[in-house]
C-alpha cells in the first residue's frame, strides 16, 4: 500500500466507511442532517443536438469560473499553487468564484494512461494560503481492482460552509467494482467524514451546489443516463430525472436554469421550488 507522508488519524475511519461499511446517509451533525430537504421541481426547456463546441467552449459560455482542467491553465490564475504536492502532479484546480476557496486536486499518472487520476485534494484560500490536505490514495487503492480504467478517482470537489464535498468514479462500467462507483463523499476541513451518498449518481466531471441541494448525474455506455438531486447536509438521493444520454458538464444560470451538456446534446432544465 502507498505509504504517504500524510498520517490522517481518520485513516481507518474512511477506509471502513468506503469499503467494508457504506452507511449511506449518514450525517454527524444532528441538527443538519434533520433539515427538511425537498426535490427541486423539473420542467425541461431545451434538448437539442450538440452543435459541435468543445467541452472547453462549452464551459466558458456557461461557467464563468470553469474548473482549469491543465496545470498550465491553473497556474495562470493561481500562480502561487504548486505543480507538485508530495511526488504528486498537479492536474486541475476549481475555483466557484472571487475570492472563494481553490481547490487544487494532485495525482500520479500509471503507466500506459494518457490522463492524471486525481487523488489528493489542496485547499488553498484564495489569497493563496495552504488550508487543508486530504489523501485518499490508499483508500481508493482498497476499492480498486485489477481492471484497466477501474480504479476510482477524484471528479470534481467544492467547498461550502466549511464542508469539502468529493465525487469519487472510475471510467469503466459499474459491475468493474460490483456497482460501488460514482458517489459524493462529505468531509468537515479536519479531514473527519461526514456521509457517503449512494452509489451510481456522479461520474459527470462536475456537479453543483444549489442551495441544500447537490445536482449530479451518472451515465455510461448500456447503463441508465440520470440527474440526481441530493441532500447537501446528508446525501440522501431526493430525486432522480430520466437523461438520453449521460451528462458530461452542468452550469447553473438564474433565473434557475441548469444547463446540461451530454456528449451528443445541450439541454437545459427549469428548477424550481
Amino acid at each position: 500500500m502507498h505509504k504517504s507522508k500524510y498520517k490522517p488519524c481518520w485513516h481507518t475511519i474512511i477506509l471502513l466507511t468506503v469499503y467494508l461499511l457504506p452507511l449511506i446517509g449518514f450525517a454527524k451533525d444532528s441538527k443538519i442532517s434533520k433539515v427538511k430537504v425537498r426535490a427541486l421541481k423539473i420542467k425541461k426547456k431545451v434538448d437539442r443536438p450538440h452543435q459541435g463546441a468543445s467541452d472547453e467552449q462549452w464551459l466558458k459560455q456557461h461557467l464563468s469560473h470553469s474548473p482549469n482542467r491543465d496545470p498550465q491553465a491553473s497556474q495562470t490564475y493561481f500562480p502561487f499553487i504548486p505543480n507538485q504536492e508530495d511526488t504528486l502532479s498537479l492536474v486541475s484546480t476549481v475555483c466557484e468564484g472571487i475570492g472563494q476557496e481553490i481547490v487544487a486536486l494532485y495525482g500520479t499518472r500509471p503507466q500506459g494512461y494518457h490522463w492524471t487520476p486525481p487523488t489528493v485534494i489542496v485547499l488553498y484560500s484564495y489569497d493563496g494560503k495552504k488550508r487543508f490536505v486530504l489523501d485518499l490514495r490508499d483508500t481508493l487503492l482498497a476499492i480498486s481492482n485489477e481492471a484497466d480504467f477501474a480504479s476510482p478517482h477524484i471528479m470534481h470537489a467544492l467547498v461550502r460552509d466549511e464542508i469539502l464535498y468529493v465525487s469519487l468514479s472510475h471510467k469503466t462500467y459499474a459491475k468493474a467494482t460490483k456497482g460501488k462507483n460514482a458517489y459524493i463523499q462529505a468531509f468537515d476541513l479536519q479531514g473527519r467524514w461526514i456521509w457517503n451518498s449512494d452509489y451510481l449518481v456522479a461520474n459527470a466531471n462536475n456537479f453543483l451546489i444549489l442551495g441544500d441541494h447537490l445536482i449530479t448525474g451518472y451515465g455510461f455506455t448500456a447503463e441508465a443516463d440520470y440527474l440526481y438531486q441530493l441532500n447537501r447536509y446528508t446525501g440522501k438521493t431526493l430525486k432522480k430525472y430520466k437523461l438520453k444520454n449521460g451528462p458530461n458538464w452542468f452550469a447553473y444560470k438564474a433565473p434557475g436554469q441548469l444547463h446540461i451538456l451530454t456528449y451528443n446534446r445541450d439541454m437545459i432544465l427549469q428548477l424550481t421550488q
